[in-house]
């Protein structure tokens, strides 16, 4: 919330990687917000959840750390240019990397696999897939279950 005004009064603010609070953008205005149970909503909030996500994780040994960090930045400038990507970043925990990706559907999450083939079986060569889990909503899982099946994901269908 930006100092100064209340919750019905505030934009939305995004900020990027290097960029100082002061210089945060406007990503939307004031008017789709509501305030309910002391939570924000946005009016498009049911939209927006529809979207398709996959959430990979890695387990690495300590020795391949170094290397598959190397890449990781490699990763996300080939998806970059990605039309139908919404997010795409890794987090790390100990010995193990997650990949915190979204997508506008599954058409556009198997296009990002296929952007992506050639540098994902280079990390499966330095770390194991250990568990991989899809969310969306029931029409677009059942786009993936087929193209996915021999990576054995757990399926997450999202409840409305």
């Amino acid at each position: 919330m930006r100092p100064g005004g209340s919750i019905r009064e505030q934009a939305i603010y995004i900020w990027r990687p290097n960029v100082g609070l002061g210089d945060a953008q406007v990503l939307a205005k004031p008017s789709g917000l509501a305030v309910h149970s002391g939570k924000v909503y946005h009016q498009d909030m049911n939209q927006l959840s529809r979207f398709v996500s996959l959430h990979p994780y890695f387990k690495v040994p300590p020795d391949k750390m170094p290397y598959l960090k190397a890449i990781l930045p490699e990763f996300a400038a080939k998806t970059r240019n990605e039309t139908g990507n919404l997010f795409y970043e890794f987090t790390i925990n100990g010995d193990e990397v997650f990949c915190r990706e979204g997508y506008v559907n599954a058409e556009a999450l198997l296009a990002h696999l296929e952007n992506v083939g050639a540098m994902l079986e280079q990390a499966l060569a330095m770390a194991d897939l250990i568990r991989i889990e899809v969310h969306g909503p029931a029409a677009e899982l059942a786009k993936l279950k087929e193209p996915l099946a021999h990576l054995k994901p757990a399926w997450f269908e999202l409840h409305s």
